[in-house]
């Protein structure tokens, strides 16, 4: 959430993007990175969403993907956006396809 906070701030530096050495670590920021360049049109590309959202160890109320990307969003009252997951994750047998996203970019007061 400090991360997303920043974000929208616009206070983000390198230091949020830490990097070591580890090849494994730096091919996901760079994945990460390519993705968030396409963000702003995201929710207008959203073909499914999930409830309870898990990957791996990743876990959200709610995910939803356009197909490259799978967003993961945490939060009781308003969700923000936790992870960002390269492809399209969400399972078909749990994937919402009738639904309506609306958008509220800004921070909760």
């Amino acid at each position: 959430m400090d991360f997303y906070q920043k974000a929208l701030d616009g206070t983000l530096s390198l230091a949020d993007f830490d990097c070591d050495s580890s090849p494994d670590l730096k091919g996901r920021v760079r994945c990460k990175i390519r993705n968030l360049q396409n963000i702003g049109s995201f929710y207008q590309r959203v073909s499914k969403i999930e409830v309870d959202f898990s990957s791996n160890t990743v876990h959200c109320r709610l995910a939803s993907t356009d197909g490259q990307c799978t967003i993961g969003f945490i939060g009781a009252s308003v969700l923000v956006p936790n992870t960002l997951l390269n492809k399209d994750k969400i399972k078909e047998e749990n994937a919402i396809t009738d639904f309506e996203f609306f958008v509220c970019l800004g921070t909760a007061k």
